[in-house]
């Protein structure tokens, strides 16, 4: 699930093999659902400049969607040899990164959807997240092998050793809005933080889920949003002039964390959010991605 970068769309990939865009007003669909995949779609993006999506799928493609008329571009990009579970668009909007679970990072042109280089190597297990650095010459990974690994985006290269101090499967990683951090989320129930420069983890694992994390988010709320009545289940009622760290659990709660401050504080105790019916038969499922609108309004879960 991903917000459209001027915050008006949303849009979601299912197991039911297609991508669905959204009215993030009114909450209506728009069109009919975006159809290609063969299998499961796992992970979406918008391209900066709203015009594109990107998706990948358990058919171990990628492909790439007009994002106003729901028309596929051109042929499914292939190159892993294994199910795709993450996508992201690079700043500039001219590459994307996608991980899989054949142990690589792909990088491809976005506009001819031909591969750039060799794939990635370097995981010795799945690759289940990628993000690129605000600045867009680093990509992140996140892995199985409980690891992080940061790359440089224009070689290729494998920039240091792996970030090590998770005890289980790392599921997420999320730079923060300014570059200089790296948050990662994992089946151990906590997130790190991580110095994006030297590698080093700041202090100590956050905790509060009592299950696997299994998606972490940055915000920036230095800027000039206001906290709204919206979204005052979800954040302080006044504006706090640092970042934020949401995470997700398949324990189906969310933790806001303030990871900045010394030492790191929980700014809420775990919740359950008002959408879930906890007597529904569908609490069965994992809660897998937390995601903000760019104007920090609204907050999504899926």
């Amino acid at each position: 699930m991903a917000f459209s970068p001027d915050g008006k769309r949303i849009a979601s990939g299912s197991f039911d093999k297609t991508i669905c865009l959204w009215d993030a007003e009114t909450g209506l669909q728009l069109g009919s659902p975006l159809t290609g995949h063969t299998e499961a779609v796992t992970s979406v993006a918008f391209s900066p400049d709203c015009k594109r999506i990107a998706s990948c799928s358990y058919d171990s493609t990628v492909c790439l969607w007009d994002a106003e008329t729901g028309l596929q571009l051109g042929s499914p990009l292939t190159g892993h040899t294994h199910l795709v579970t993450s996508v992201a668009f690079s700043p500039d909007g001219k590459r994307i990164a996608s991980g899989s679970f054949d142990k690589t990072i792909c990088l491809w042109d976005a506009e001819t959807g031909l591969q750039q280089g060799s794939p990635l190597t370097g995981h010795t297990d799945f690759v289940t997240s990628v993000a690129f650095s605000p600045d867009g010459k680093r990509v992140a990974s996140g892995s199985h092998d409980r690891t992080i690994c940061l790359w440089d985006a224009e070689t290729g290269l494998q920039l240091g050793s792996p970030l090590t101090g998770h005890t289980e499967q790392v599921t997420s990683v999320a730079f923060s809005p300014d570059g200089k951090r790296i948050a990662s989320g994992s089946w151990d129930n906590t997130i790190c933080l991580w110095d994006a420069e030297t590698g080093l983890q700041l202090g100590s694992p956050l905790t509060g889920h009592t299950d696997l994390v299994t998606s972490v988010t940055t915000m920036s709320n230095s800027g000039p949003y206001p906290v709204t009545p919206v979204a005052s289940q979800l954040y302080s009622s006044t504006p706090v002039a640092h970042h934020l760290l949401w995470s997700r659990s398949r324990s189906y709660t969310s933790v806001k964390y303030d990871p900045w401050s010394n030492p790191y504080s929980v700014l809420t105790t775990p919740h359950r959010l008002p959408c879930l019916d906890v007597s529904s038969p569908c609490t069965h499922y994992i809660l897998h991605l937390v995601s903000f609108s760019p104007d920090l309004v609204y907050f999504t879960q899926t």
